[in-house]
């Protein structure tokens, strides 16, 4: 291997992955025929986030070498473009190929659940899981699998499993174990030993997802142990430290932190193995408390806007997680609606263009924040809110509003028929899904409620 390949690898292991792209493309020059160097460049730019630009280089590498894992390689490329029927080609090929690469298998069955068909999913998870148990991804698409058909009993048990993968980051924060939840600690007290008395509940995801699996927490505080501590996100410190006045809340879940004096961690994620074992125990009061001071500024601000006030988001995602069928454009809403006595207010937390658009504002102050309060504050005194599947719809449900969510075609888990069959989303009392046809979602029953 030449020079700049190895110059190549010694950078990627470094997260250099700019510079071990152009240190493989140098190579590239030097020995064309290399296999394995020309993939090194084509995951250098994987890693730079450079996917599409990836794609030819990772065909002259599959025509070098034609290997299951580089047709891994490749549908990964085009499932984080948006392109999912060609990604499962390849992922499919991979697995005839190399019957035994997890990676394929797995990535075959996410690309099942972003498509809908939760039950091919679970097929290809337990294939995975066959192969190689101790693969944590293995578990998170069987988990959603099955969460997704009205499973929440294994479910939730099975997620718990999947903590660690990338995008789930398991908190340690000393020599505490992870909580096995209250049944046990309260049979620890029944035969006279010591249960959990201190216990972190960290947040692991996204704001939306952060918020949905929060709705847990009073169930944690009512009956858990006597001291909880709350890690989130900074922007959710000020809204969990009000809507929790019993826990302590940190928001330091982006940097390190030593706690003391910790029995127990738990992911915020997996609450629902104790406290949503079945779909009606969905069924709880909003939960989330936003500031009343700055409710009563916002009130004056939307008091100065004539009809009723409308909270609407339309984008949601990222090419890699369906952003194509889950965002709209804000003519789509905003078309279906302005002939009613509303004022639209966006809920677009990156700031929009709304020039074009005489009844709808955008107030970035109260949106374009690090701080969830703001939009929190905004959010609760809105008369409804109409949504695509974004972190806007969820806070919207925390707090109790009425919240329209325009479900994707095809449904994500949390939004499948068999868990949602009759139009209510079980997540939030106040939510309603509405669900496209022929592309467009019709907005009747928003008209109906602001009539």
């Amino acid at each position: 291997m030449s020079d700049p390949f190895h110059s190549a690898r010694q950078m990627y292991r470094e997260g250099r992955y700019r510079d071990a792209a152009l240190a493989a493309f140098a190579g590239m020059n030097e020995e064309p025929g290399n296999a394995r160097g020309v993939r090194l460049a084509a995951m250098s730019m994987m890693q730079s986030g450079l996917w599409e630009a990836a794609k030819p280089v990772l065909r002259r590498a599959m025509d070098l070498e034609p290997v299951a894992a580089v047709l891994n390689d490749m549908g990964r490329c085009e499932q984080n473009t948006g392109r999912h029927a060609p990604a499962l080609r390849c992922f499919r090929q991979a697995a005839v190929m190399e019957p035994d690469d997890v990676a394929a298998t797995c990535n075959a069955a996410l690309i099942h659940l972003n498509e809908g068909d939760f039950e091919t999913a679970e097929r290809w998870s337990r294939r995975a899981a066959a192969i190689k148990p101790s693969e944590p991804a293995v578990w998170d698409n069987l988990a959603l699998s099955r969460l997704a058909q009205g499973d929440h009993a294994n479910g939730w048990k099975l997620y718990e499993r999947s903590i660690g993968i990338e995008r789930r980051e398991e908190r340690i924060y000393g020599a505490e174990m992870r909580w096995r939840g209250p049944e046990i600690d309260r049979a620890t007290r029944g035969m006279g030993g010591i249960p959990t008395r201190s216990l972190m509940v960290y947040g692991e995801q996204g704001i939306g997802d952060e918020i949905m699996h929060s709705a847990c927490v009073p169930d944690v505080l009512s009956d858990g142990p006597e001291n909880v501590t709350i890690e989130t996100q900074p922007g959710l410190e000020g809204l969990f430290r009000r809507s929790f006045p019993s826990a302590r809340v940190i928001g330091t879940r982006f940097g390190k932190v030593a706690v003391r004096g910790l029995d127990a961690r738990v992911s915020m994620a997996v609450l629902g193995q104790w406290y949503r074992k079945t779909q009606a125990e969905y069924d709880r009061p909003a939960h989330l408390v936003a500031d009343p001071e700055r409710r009563a500024m916002v009130r004056g601000l939307l008091d100065t806007l004539p009809g009723k006030k409308v909270g609407i988001a339309w984008s949601g995602g990222i090419p890699a997680t369906r952003r194509g069928t889950r965002s709209t454009t804000p003519e789509a809403i905003y078309n279906q609606l302005s002939d009613l006595p509303v004022t639209m207010v966006s809920l677009e937390y990156r700031e929009p263009d709304v020039s074009m658009f005489p009844k709808l504002r955008h107030f970035p102050w109260l949106v374009n924040t690090p701080d969830y309060d703001d939009t929190a504050a905004l959010v609760a005194e809105l008369d409804c809110v109409v949504a695509v599947t974004t972190a806007a719809a969820h806070l919207a449900g925390g707090l109790g509003v009425p919240v329209f969510i325009l479900a994707p075609d095809p449904p994500s888990w949390k939004y499948s028929p068999q868990t949602n069959p009759d139009g209510r989303f079980y997540w939030w009392r106040s939510a309603r899904l509405i669900r496209p046809v022929d592309g467009r979602w019709d907005l009747g029953p928003v008209r109906s409620f602001l009539a």
